[in-house]
């Protein structure tokens, strides 16, 4: 009889079954280790986003911040400084670390396009002053006939005549239309509706409501706004935008008009200066002795009392042109002259200074203490003396007491455009000025640059030529238009601002600000001097 295992019937037990639950197990806690750790990473990773970020845009408004300090101390701020700077505006850190480092703060660099680059292939590390435009909100109230007016777009590239006028007759207070332009009829029926300014714009962006104004004429080729000639912008129809890819970029309009060029009317040091023309002779001729001494007030009242001949400087007050009349036709016979330094002024002023330039060499027969005296000019024509005293003369004196002058042209950065078509300038004259400002760069301290004189300095006007050229001419204005971009050495994301700054008044005012972030960083480490990160 077979005997039979007592195991036999029991069921066979699978062998490393348990293993196989414990290696789940292990790949399960593994891969959540894992997904963890993955997580943990792009946590990490987006707080280094983030902070650097925050540190970039931090760095960019510090720009801001810097620029404006700069501005608000008019001892040390000048034309040719504010032009190109890298010392003070280029891969500027925020401070040092603990241990006395600073490459591994967030850096900023102010930036402007270089205008003398029509080819769109380096940048400067400066301010554009507005001045070097045409101030839109000005010009339909300057003393200009309509010709000159119209004159001094049509040289603007892309500009048409029913395009000028149109834009004219937006800024201008009359519903009468130029022979060309558009008042409110010619924008009936449109959706939305349009409705004409008449009057002075808040925007540039608002001339895109102006009939035949496009986005391609007011912001042209630069499609992310850097002052650059990227390939997308030289490529023709292929990328946006629809540009001509001839090797040269077309800054569109914004690079020619604003709305905000004006000069401060004060002194360098913030203190008012002297109104050469106030009414009350007496106060004038106290102010200029205290100052200048008591030749130069007997002079500057000599000036103003003595009828000019026709044609001769200085502006006879007649009524009707915002200055005041003669006060009187002489003495009073009943009555003892007035005097102030032994001049009579009873009669009152008869002339108002129109130029500080018609000063320059001029010499006066005046009665002193009754006797026939010549009276000569402290400011001579000579070039070298010229130099000197040019910076004085326009820092002390006024033409008014208004708070500021806008309208104004920088002569030292005004595109070649804008000065073709000023009142006065003859295309030779601007063709010498712009050779000369080539041959001494906008970023040059020459003394001669500080006024807009040193066109009669250099003889490339005379200075009866200057005296008229005055009225539409400057060396500085005090709005100021740049961007900033702030940064890491490490890397990490770049943020880009746009602002303008108003430095007329006693504290800067930021009069724009918007981040250009969206439309990326512009520039390359590597353009803005940025050594690679480690």
């Amino acid at each position: 009889m077979r005997r039979t295992s007592p195991h036999t019937d029991r069921p066979h037990r699978r062998k490393a079954s348990v293993l196989i639950v414990v290696l789940v197990v292990i790949g399960l806690l593994s891969l959540g280790a894992y997904t963890f750790s993955e997580f943990m990473l792009i946590e990490a990773t987006s707080s280094n986003f983030h902070l650097s970020s925050a540190q970039s845009r931090a760095a960019a408004d510090s720009g801001v911040e810097l620029v404006a300090s700069y501005l608000a101390d008019r001892t040390q701020r000048t034309s040719s400084l504010s032009f190109s700077a890298p010392t003070l505006f280029q891969n500027q850190s925020l401070g040092t670390d603990s241990d006395g480092n600073d490459d591994l703060l967030a850096r900023f660099s102010v930036v402007s396009p270089n205008s003398n680059d029509p080819s769109g292939g380096s940048i400067r590390f400066g301010l554009v002053d507005e001045s070097a435009k045409i101030n839109l909100n000005t010009l339909a109230t300057m003393d200009l006939e309509e010709v000159q007016r119209q004159q001094l777009l049509l040289d603007i590239p892309l500009m048409t005549p029913e395009i000028a006028d149109a834009i004219l007759d937006w800024l201008d207070e009359d519903s009468l239309a130029r022979p060309s332009g558009a008042e409110q009829d010619s924008y009936s029926g449109q959706s939305p509706t349009v409705t004409v300014r008449n009057g002075p714009i808040s925007s540039l962006d608002e001339l895109l409501l102006v009939r035949g104004v496009t986005p391609d004429l007011l912001f042209g080729e630069d499609l992310n706004r850097n002052g650059l000639l990227d390939p997308n912008e030289n490529d023709g129809p292929a990328q946006p935008p629809i540009d001509n890819a001839d090797g040269q970029l077309q800054r569109g309009w914004i690079e020619y008009f604003t709305i905000h060029g004006r000069e401060s009317n004060v002194r360098v040091d913030g203190s008012k200066k002297i109104n050469i023309n106030n009414p009350d002779l007496d106060a004038l001729f106290t102010a200029v002795q205290q100052e200048l001494g008591l030749d130069t007030a007997k002079f500057i009242i000599a000036y103003r009392t003595v009828q000019q001949s026709t044609g001769g400087p200085g502006s006879p007050e007649v009524p009707g042109n915002g200055r005041r009349r003669n006060s009187g036709s002489g003495n009073n016979s009943n009555q003892p002259p007035e005097l102030v330094g032994g001049i009579d002024i009873s009669g009152g002023s008869k002339v108002n200074v129109a130029s500080l330039y018609e000063l320059i060499g001029k010499e006066m027969q005046v009665k002193v203490d009754g006797s026939n005296t010549t009276l000569k000019s402290p400011w001579q024509k000579e070039p070298s003396e010229m130099i000197r005293y040019l910076p004085t003369l326009h820092d002390t004196f006024a033409l008014d007491d208004a708070e500021y002058r806008p309208g104004r042209i920088n002569i030292n950065q005004a595109p070649q455009e804008i000065l073709m078509n000023i009142p006065g300038l003859d295309p030779q004259v601007v063709q010498s000025i712009v050779a000369a400002r080539d041959t001494v760069d906008a970023s040059d301290d020459s003394p001669d640059r500080v006024t807009a004189g040193w066109l009669v300095v250099r003889q490339l006007v005379t200075l009866e030529k200057m005296i008229e050229l005055d009225p539409y001419l400057t060396a500085q204005g005090d709005v100021y238009h740049f961007q900033v971009v702030g940064y890491s050495e490490r890397g990490g994301p770049m943020n880009r601002l746009e602002a303008i700054l108003d430095a007329s008044g006693l504290n800067p005012v930021l009069l724009k600000f918007q981040d250009l972030s969206r439309l990326g960083s512009g520039y390359s480490r590597e353009q803005l001097g940025v050594p690679p990160p480690p």
